[in-house]
Order: C-alpha cells, then sequence, then structure tokens
C-alpha cells in the first residue's frame, strides 16, 4: 500500500497523535526507483498530498534514523518528528531508532 488515508487516525499511536477529530493521512511509505532518484519525484508526490482538501494532517511512521535522504526531504516539506522508538536489532541492522513525523496542512491563501 502506498497511501493510507483515515477520517480518524491511527490506533497505533493514538495517544502521540494531536486533533484526533482531524482528517488525518497516513503515509506508510515513499519509494523512488534508484534510477529516478534525486528528479523531485518523491517531493512532488508529497506535495500532491497537501492539495488533497479533505486531509488537514500528514504522519509519516516508523522511518529508519539512518535513512538520512527519507527524513531530510520531510523535513524540508514540514514534517516534524513527533516520535522516536529505540530498535533491539542496532548490531543487525544498524538502525538504532525508528523516527515517526507529522505535518499539519498550511493554510492556502
Amino acid at each position: 500500500k502506498f497511501l493510507q488515508l483515515w477520517q480518524e487516525p491511527p490506533q497505533k499511536n493514538a495517544d502521540t497523535l494531536s486533533n484526533p477529530g482531524s482528517k488525518v493521512a497516513s503515509i506508510d511509505f515513499v519509494v523512488t526507483d534508484t534510477k529516478f532518484r534525486g528528479k523531485g519525484i518523491a517531493t512532488a508526490i508529497l506535495e500532491h498530498f497537501f492539495t488533497l482538501p479533505q486531509y488537514e494532517d500528514y504522519y509519516i511512521e516508523e522511518v529508519a534514523d539512518i535513512n538520512t535522504n527519507a527524513l531530510n526531504l520531510y523535513k524540508r516539506l514540514g514534517y516534524q518528528e513527533f516520535a522516536r522508538i529505540k530498535t533491539n536489532h542496532v548490531d543487525k541492522t544498524g538502525i538504532n531508532y525508528m523516527i515517526s513525523l507529522k505535518c499539519h496542512k498550511k493554510s492556502q491563501v
């Protein structure tokens, strides 16, 4: 699944999600084939989600802390970290934390 949309926040981290009455889009992950990276495709897709009028809050959960390209993209688009969960497999994967981010839609003027 590429994009999962809720009319109410997902239950997995419901205690950390703000404004439970808001319309929430949860993006599971964004993947760009290596030959298309750096061309703005992921940026264009994520920016398109902001144009969907039925959603106000956007969540991306469990991004590996070593996935710096993804984290930099999300932060550049206005996502902010709201949760950091320590993994128990750092010796096998190199991943120290899984990071969750959220972004509130900016006002259209």
